[in-house]
């Protein structure tokens, strides 16, 4: 595959709204990935906020004498276990996972009223619009964030920026099928797509990297530059998205009665029905994508929390740098290898590779001794999530029905985040009450064992075989600014 074909310069030919759909990728990609430093620094944030001066190896720890943080020194000098508590009663190591699972709950009970504005209305072009602003506007909120403010920039990602990043994502996918022209174009978009955000996730890694470097900033520091970077650099690449993104017209009538929100739900509800009577073989790629999403959704939270409490690591950038570095090829290669392999042997390869790393956490990886060794779990990390969402719509997408793509990506965004706050609630359940980090870990190889065994039973030549018996109701690509027909099941 040559690199106009991985960049997706040859769809951008055919139609410019592609190229809104890729720049819309490197945009909300800064806006993601500063969230790994905003973590690290909310969980410092917050040992120092409950009075963990003890945790060695990091300067999370404050010299009261002097007004400072504590250097690496004066933090090993100190022995002691930390029972401090936050937001009421949380071990500080609990905080990102908590976040997220309050974060996906809310997600959960909005993301159908989004699928409703796609389906019933012509706001989805708006839907993208309002949903970036409010992500740009959360993010530019946590450049500000600092010892007195943290747990509002907590509240802030939970209640405001995830929700508009979810919902921001929902609706640019929902242009992916109409954008181009068949299968294979599909394929590619939804591969270019993750080049382009992986691409864009290491290249503002390293320039935060660097220029926290020069500046002399710690971890804290680099938190809010990496936020004040992520703001003005997405910018230009919305402009384009503004440009190029066309509107669309209504799928389908709004039942008369019904709110959006009544009506967003009930539509899953149906669209469920119709897939487990029609298409069981779509409806258990769903049901598996419960699980092995929640699993990937937590994988940055719990590896910050394993870096930075367990292994010791002062500052785990390089870390999630070299999973960022690994992930770009791991996208790159998705196309090839379901070509190779088949469609459900490379999600099977996927998963197996996320769950191997998560088995080395647990009985390799599990101590400052074991810190070196923690570069093998990101190579692993990175070629799992690099190459797990480019392969898993895709596969999806080779079972679902066509004639009803805005929906269909609406379930599906759904399944995907339905479950997602489990796991950080199972976790931070087990921190609490065995203190064990490695054991509270466990919950996310087991979300992806059951992902896997769900894979292991599709029959993907009759599911292939159910859609490709809908051909006929397919949505085709359109211009700038064009419309689609208003095609589904009801």
């Amino acid at each position: 595959m040559g690199l106009r074909q991985v960049l997706g310069l040859e769809l951008i030919e055919k139609n410019p709204e592609c190229r809104a759909v890729l720049f819309d990728a490197a945009g909300r990609a800064q806006l993601f990935i500063s969230i790994l430093s905003l973590g690290t620094a909310l969980l410092q944030y917050a040992n120092i906020e409950a009075g963990c001066t003890s945790v060695k190896g990091s300067e999370i720890a404050w010299n009261e004498t002097e007004g400072r943080m504590q250097t690496d020194e004066e933090a090993d000098a100190v022995d002691m276990d930390c029972q401090g508590k936050v937001f009421g009663g949380l071990s500080p190591s609990s905080t990102l996972t908590t976040m997220a699972s309050i974060a996906n709950v809310l997600i959960a009970l909005t993301l159908p009223t989004c699928g409703a504005i796609i389906d019933y209305s012509s706001l989805r072009k708006k839907v993208v619009l309002y949903s970036f602003y409010g992500l740009w506007i959360g993010n530019f909120i946590q450049v500000f964030t600092s010892e007195g403010t943290w747990m509002i920039s907590v509240v802030v990602q939970a209640a405001l920026c995830s929700v508009c990043y979810m919902f921001h994502q929902a609706s640019i996918l929902a242009y992916l099928s109409e954008v181009v022209d068949d299968e294979e174009g599909l394929k590619h978009i939804n591969a270019s797509i993750r080049v382009w955000e992986l691409g864009f996730m290491l290249g503002f890694t390293i320039l935060a990297f660097i220029l926290s470097t020069i500046m002399g900033l710690g971890v804290l520091g680099q938190a809010t530059l990496a936020q004040a970077l992520a703001c003005f650099g997405s910018i230009p690449f919305f402009w384009v998205v503004i440009k190029d993104l066309g509107e669309r017209e209504a799928k389908q009538e709004r039942p008369k009665g019904q709110t959006l929100f009544v009506a967003g739900f009930t539509k899953i509800i149906k669209t469920y029905r119709y897939l487990s009577s029609d298409f069981p073989e779509c409806r258990k790629m769903l049901i598996a994508a419960m699980f092995f999403e929640s699993g990937n959704a937590n994988i940055v939270n719990a590896s910050i929390v394993l870096i930075t409490n367990v292994l010791e690591v002062e500052n785990p950038t390089m870390i999630l740098l070299l999973i960022m570095v690994i992930t770009v090829p791991g996208a790159a290669m998705a196309p090839t290898a379901q070509k190779i392999w088949g469609l459900k042997f490379s999600m099977i390869f996927v998963l197996s590779v996320n769950i191997l790393a998560s088995l080395l956490i647990i009985f390799w990886i599990n101590s400052p001794e074991s810190a070196k060794y923690v570069y093998v779990l990101g190579i692993l990390y990175g070629i799992g999530i690099g190459s797990s969402y480019p392969i898993q719509r895709t596969l999806f997408l080779a079972l679902a029905p066509y004639g009803q793509e805005a929906e269909m990506f609406g379930i599906w965004q759904c399944c995907c985040i339905i479950l997602q706050w489990a796991p950080g609630l199972i976790f931070t359940y087990i921190n609490e009450v065995t203190g064990s980090i490695i054991s509270a870990i466990c919950v996310i190889p087991a979300f992806h064992a059951m992902g896997l065994l769900i894979v292991l039973s599709i029959n993907l030549e009759q599911g292939v075989e159910a859609h490709k018996a809908t051909e006929h109701l397919r949505h085709k690509a359109v211009g700038v600014g064009g419309s689609t027909a208003k095609v589904g099941v009801e």
